[in-house]
Formats: structure tokens, C-alpha cells, sequence
């Protein structure tokens, strides 16, 4: 059973936030502070999700979130903050610092377990994708050139890990190649517009809706072509979809407007994973991506 864990200092608030959360069904701790909290994450019991209060004694939430997504072993777990504040800089800051999603107080309890499920899908993708990756023969140093493809969630996740493992910091690009394939399969290809994604994820539709769309003739053919070049300093990779593009001025940056969806980050995560070597071209079915080989990787 996956693990969530409760930060909220309001004793009656973080009673009711379990007690939603148990619906799911999930193992849940709770904790009133950021002091238990850390007990929690240090137990040995292992956490697929974090429901994070802003307002916290010892150390507040955005200030704690840093910390979680500055350790190696914690900063896998995805986050859902939550705050009674509608600030739009609070927000921002929440998202900004590592939250997946954001839900303001009082909680709606069908919201709040739809934002939980699709994070924790989310890790568990995380997860076996870092699996696979660590399972993999370093042999991409060789490579000076190529084309490749994918059609779906699963061998676009497969395709992120490989062409990660070309760059120098490939746990940083994996992320990277990973946002930016899932949206040419999704957006791109497959045409599920943000809000009818944002609706499906809300209804924990929305594999079933890709897997209809994939069997659908019109879309069934469809891939997302990756061409990369290796030259004397530098990778570049020219990703491009089969869709009509979209409008990506929009998500370069984390929006506040936005905080509440469920999706509509990974463009803006990719870009500041990636130290802005993301591009879009045209109307947005084509992205580029650059590489600099000698560059330090990120800590």
C-alpha cells in the first residue's frame, strides 16, 4: 500500500485531511510539524506522496519543501501543497520550489484524492523509470548521430532514459526528455488539449482515454521523432511531433493561474531542469534541445 504523509499544524484540519486521504485507500502518517515530519521521512517506511501545509512552527512549508527536494533520497516524493493563502506569490513560490500541485483550504476531499492518485502514478513512473535506466550499458558515448521514435507513455519514458544517458548529467536530462516526449505523445499527437487533460485527471481517466486514442486509426500512427547530432562541444536533439503545435509561450514559465490543475508544469519544469537549453520552434511541435558537454553537472 502506498505511503502519503499529512504536514498540517492544525489538529482538527490534519484529522480530516487523513481521514480523506484513507478513502484512497493509502497508509497514512501524520505529522503536526516539520520536526515529526522529518522523523517520518527517516523511518524506513517508504512515502509516495506528501500532502504539505504552509504555515508550520519550526520551519514552514516552502522552507521544508527546499529542504525535501534538496536530499537525494527525498526528492522523488511528489508533493501536493496546500495553504489558505490565495496569494498568487505564495503559490508560485510553492510551485517554484518543488511542489506537483497545489490545493487551497477548505479542501474539497474529491479533488484532494484525485491531485494524490495522480501523483502517486506519477512516482511510481518515476520510480520505474530510474529502474530501468540504472539497468542500462553506458555504450551511448559512441553515438554521433541517429533518429528514433515513440509512440506511446511507455516508450517514451524508455526513450527518455536513453537519451539521457547520452548527456553528462543524466538524471537532471532525464527529466527533461521525459516531460517534453509525454507532451508530444499527449498534446501532440494524441490532441488531448490541457483542459480536457485536466478534466481526465480528475476523473482518473485519463490512460484509459490515451489508450483509446492509440487504437484510434487517426492517431494510431503517429510518432514523436527525435533527431540527435553529436558534435565537438555539444548534443542537440530536434524533437517533433506529428500534431498541429500549440501555443508554448504560455508554459515556458510555472503559472500561478495554473497552480490548482493537476497538469500543465512539465514544459516549465523541463526548462528549469535543463538551465533554459529547451527551445520550441514554429508553432510548437518541434523543440529543441542542447546539451553542452563540457558544462559542469547541476548538484
Amino acid at each position: 500500500m502506498d505511503g502519503v504523509l499529512v504536514i498540517e499544524s492544525d489538529k482538527e484540519l490534519l484529522d480530516s485531511l487523513v481521514e480523506i486521504i484513507c478513502i484512497g485507500p493509502y497508509r497514512v502518517s501524520a505529522a503536526l510539524n516539520t520536526d515529526w515530519a522529518f522523523e517520518e521521512l527517516k523511518s524506513g517506511r517508504a512515502f509516495s506522496a506528501i500532502l504539505l501545509g504552509h504555515h508550520l512552527p519550526h520551519l514552514d512549508g516552502i522552507e521544508f519543501l527546499r529542504r525535501i527536494k534538496s536530499d537525494s533520497a527525498l526528492n522523488d516524493i511528489p508533493v501536493i501543497f496546500h495553504s489558505k493563502s490565495n496569494d498568487q506569490e505564495v503559490i508560485y513560490e510553492g510551485i517554484s520550489s518543488g511542489a506537483n500541485s497545489y490545493i487551497p483550504k477548505p479542501v474539497d476531499p474529491s479533488i484532494l484524492l484525485a491531485l494524490t492518485h495522480s501523483v502517486v502514478k506519477q512516482h511510481h513512473e518515476l520510480v520505474a523509470m530510474k529502474r530501468v535506466a540504472q539497468e542500462k550499458i553506458k555504450t551511448s558515448s559512441f553515438l554521433h548521430s541517429g533518429v528514433y521514435q515513440c509512440r506511446d507513455i511507455a516508450e517514451a519514458s524508455e526513450l527518455a532514459n536513453g537519451l539521457a544517458h547520452m548527456c553528462p548529467d543524466h538524471e537532471r536530462m532525464r527529466l527533461v526528455f521525459h516531460e517534453l516526449l509525454i507532451n508530444g505523445v499527449e498534446h501532440g499527437n494524441l490532441e488531448i488539449g490541457y483542459t480536457t487533460k485536466t478534466r481526465l485527471i480528475l476523473e482518473d481517466s485519463l490512460r484509459e482515454e490515451i489508450e483509446l486514442r492509440l487504437s484510434d486509426p487517426h492517431y494510431s500512427n503517429r510518432q514523436v521523432m527525435v533527431d540527435f547530432i553529436r558534435s565537438k562541444d555539444r548534443l542537440t536533439f530536434i524533437i517533433k511531433d506529428e500534431g498541429e503545435g500549440f501555443d508554448w509561450r504560455s508554459y515556458m514559465e510555472l503559472s500561478p493561474e495554473r497552480a490548482m490543475d493537476p497538469n500543465g508544469r512539465g514544459i516549465a519544469l523541463a526548462i528549469m531542469a535543463s538551465c533554459e537549453c529547451v527551445k520550441y520552434l514554429g508553432s510548437g511541435n518541434t523543440v529543441e534541445v542542447t546539451v553542452d558537454l563540457f558544462s559542469s553537472p547541476s548538484t
